[in-house]
Protein backbone atom coordinates (compact mmCIF):
# COMPACT_ATOMS: atom_id res chain seq x y z
CA UNK A 1 0.00 0.00 0.00
CA UNK A 2 1.32 3.45 -0.87
CA UNK A 3 1.39 6.08 1.84
CA UNK A 4 2.12 9.08 -0.37
CA UNK A 5 5.05 10.15 1.84
CA UNK A 6 8.66 10.97 1.09
CA UNK A 7 11.11 8.13 1.73
CA UNK A 8 12.51 9.83 4.84
CA UNK A 9 9.07 10.61 6.28
CA UNK A 10 7.82 7.10 5.48
CA UNK A 11 10.86 5.65 7.24
CA UNK A 12 10.15 7.72 10.37
CA UNK A 13 6.49 6.63 10.36
CA UNK A 14 7.50 2.97 10.01
CA UNK A 15 10.07 3.33 12.82
CA UNK A 16 7.43 4.84 15.12
CA UNK A 17 4.91 2.08 14.30
CA UNK A 18 7.59 -0.51 15.01
CA UNK A 19 8.51 1.12 18.34
CA UNK A 20 4.85 1.02 19.37
CA UNK A 21 4.57 -2.67 18.37
CA UNK A 22 2.04 -2.04 15.61
CA UNK A 23 4.20 -3.65 12.91
CA UNK A 24 6.83 -6.37 12.57
CA UNK A 25 9.90 -5.75 10.41
CA UNK A 26 11.85 -8.65 8.95
CA UNK A 27 14.60 -8.84 6.35
CA UNK A 28 13.80 -10.26 2.96
CA UNK A 29 15.50 -13.64 2.45
CA UNK A 30 16.40 -12.73 -1.14
CA UNK A 31 17.64 -9.15 -0.52
CA UNK A 32 18.85 -8.15 2.93
CA UNK A 33 18.52 -4.45 2.00
CA UNK A 34 14.75 -4.94 1.70
CA UNK A 35 12.58 -5.01 4.81
CA UNK A 36 9.23 -6.77 4.94
CA UNK A 37 6.61 -5.22 7.22
CA UNK A 38 3.32 -6.59 8.50
CA UNK A 39 0.79 -5.58 11.10
CA UNK A 40 0.97 -7.21 14.53
CA UNK A 41 -2.21 -8.25 16.36
CA UNK A 42 -2.06 -4.87 18.14
CA UNK A 43 -1.69 -3.14 14.76
CA UNK A 44 -4.64 -5.08 13.33
CA UNK A 45 -6.84 -4.08 16.26
CA UNK A 46 -5.80 -0.44 15.91
CA UNK A 47 -6.49 -0.50 12.17
CA UNK A 48 -9.93 -2.02 12.80
CA UNK A 49 -10.73 0.77 15.28
CA UNK A 50 -9.54 3.43 12.81
CA UNK A 51 -11.61 1.88 9.99
CA UNK A 52 -14.68 1.80 12.25
CA UNK A 53 -14.25 5.49 13.16
CA UNK A 54 -13.67 6.36 9.50
CA UNK A 55 -16.91 4.61 8.53
CA UNK A 56 -18.83 6.43 11.28
CA UNK A 57 -17.48 9.80 10.09
CA UNK A 58 -18.34 9.03 6.46
CA UNK A 59 -21.85 7.97 7.46
CA UNK A 60 -22.31 11.16 9.47
CA UNK A 61 -21.10 13.33 6.58
CA UNK A 62 -23.17 11.62 3.90
CA UNK A 63 -26.32 10.66 5.80
CA UNK A 64 -28.39 13.44 4.23
CA UNK A 65 -26.93 13.12 0.72
CA UNK A 66 -28.37 11.17 -2.19
CA UNK A 67 -26.36 8.48 -3.94
CA UNK A 68 -25.81 10.84 -6.86
CA UNK A 69 -24.48 13.56 -4.56
CA UNK A 70 -22.16 11.11 -2.83
CA UNK A 71 -20.77 9.87 -6.16
CA UNK A 72 -20.23 13.43 -7.38
CA UNK A 73 -18.50 14.35 -4.12
CA UNK A 74 -16.18 11.35 -4.42
CA UNK A 75 -15.39 12.27 -8.01
CA UNK A 76 -14.67 15.88 -7.04
CA UNK A 77 -12.44 14.82 -4.13
CA UNK A 78 -10.44 12.48 -6.36
CA UNK A 79 -10.01 15.29 -8.87
CA UNK A 80 -8.79 17.59 -6.11
CA UNK A 81 -6.32 14.96 -4.85
CA UNK A 82 -4.95 14.53 -8.39
CA UNK A 83 -4.34 18.27 -8.61
CA UNK A 84 -2.46 18.31 -5.31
Amino acid sequence: MRMGLSVSRGSRVIDKLHQKNHILRTSSPSDRRCKMIQLTKKGQKTRARIDKEKDKCEQKLTSEMSGLQINQLKKDLLSLIDKL
